[in-house]
């Protein structure tokens, strides 16, 4: 719900006012009583207030109809996981009945061979299309056409099973790869530069999220996608992280033309991976979300605000904490501390 508190008047008839005026543009007195009731009946909603043609009141409606419309999009999620969560990784496990109930994502599981199928029956046609598709978006920097290719079969295969099962977030497991030659890289970095979720290893709750907020930031300018907190400067004074992945983050996030590399993966044990390589754009981070209990990963935005954030989480039911330059960290183990007992 969203409750647009203004008046049909911009300013005042000072010179002419009287109790019909006041009796005829009465926000300010008559939208207490439905404030009241909202609030007594526990209804969640966002309030607009100011004239209705302001432009920080349209801009705040056309956010909250951006927020809708994920929080629409969400109810409606099919994930597909290739396998199950990486094992001895507690972070990306999750309650799949739980997603489903509060935020509507139908998460289920698929064995690896249903894909291997799709791949078998991929046509030289459908390669050569896939491989011009490729050449046009990034910069071929290898010479290894063979590891591309089959990157291009993965995507191939990986598109008709979204269009038939009606898919808009996946996952897979380095872990669970038999029939593939390689780990799907340059496939899976390419589907989500289109809007597909994904989350590595198992991790369908970022898989699911990076989906939603990929819609939620349809039409505005920015990035939005899956990475993970990798590694640091530590150098005091300009300290800076590295966020980046063994093999699959979204191009969205490249600061220059991504470049088609091969290059060995030491993890999973199978042929040298076509992937996207490039350097990433920049922007200023804070670090106190190990006491929150930081995720393995993450979905980061540059399209998005924490208010659009904090409204998904209001009509979601979702614990929301938000970490910033202002952020005492004494203050805010306290609130951890209340929201632990609140959400248990």
């Amino acid at each position: 719900m969203l409750h647009l508190h203004t008046q049909f008047n911009e300013k005042l008839p000072y010179e002419s006012i009287d109790m019909d005026f006041m009796n005829l543009n009465q926000s300010a007195h008559g939208d207490r009583e439905f404030g009241f009731i909202c609030t007594r009946m526990g209804i969640k909603r966002e309030v607009v207030v100011g004239h209705y043609k302001n432009k920080s009141v349209l801009k705040h409606l056309s956010q909250f109809v951006d927020v809708a419309r994920a929080i629409a999009y969400s109810r409606n999620l099919k994930v597909a996981m290739f396998g199950n969560n990486m094992r001895d990784v507690a972070v990306t496990d999750g309650d799949r009945v739980e997603s489903e109930i509060q935020y509507g994502w139908n998460v289920n599981y698929y064995g690896i061979g249903d894909l291997c199928r799709l791949i078998e029956e991929v046509t030289e046609a459908d390669v050569q299309r896939k491989m011009e598709e490729y050449t046009f978006r990034y910069a071929m920097k290898t010479k290894n056409e063979n590891a591309v290719k089959e990157q291009a079969r993965y995507e191939i295969a990986l598109e008709k099973f979204i269009a038939s099962e009606k898919i808009g977030a996946l996952t897979d497991t380095f872990q669970d790869l038999n029939g593939l030659n390689q780990l799907p890289g340059l496939a899976v970095q390419n589907l989500m530069a289109k809007g597909v979720g994904f989350g590595p290893e198992g991790d369908y709750k970022t898989s699911a999220l990076s989906a939603v907020l990929f819609e939620m930031a349809k039409g505005r300018s920015g990035a939005t996608g899956f990475t993970e907190d990798y590694t640091y400067d530590l150098t005091e004074g300009n300290e800076l992280e590295l966020a980046s992945h063994m093999l699959e983050v979204s191009p969205v996030f490249a600061k220059d033309r991504p470049e088609i590399q091969v290059h060995p993966l030491g993890i999973g044990g199978k042929s040298d991976p076509a992937r996207l390589v490039f350097d990433g754009i920049s922007g200023e981070g804070v670090a106190a979300w190990i006491y929150a209990g930081g995720a393995h990963h993450a979905v980061v935005s540059t399209a998005l605000t924490v208010d659009d954030v904090r409204m998904f989480a209001k009509f979601t039911k979702t614990e929301f904490i938000v970490i910033n330059d202002q952020t005492n960290l004494y203050q805010f183990e306290q609130e951890l501390n209340l929201f632990d007992r609140f959400y248990q």
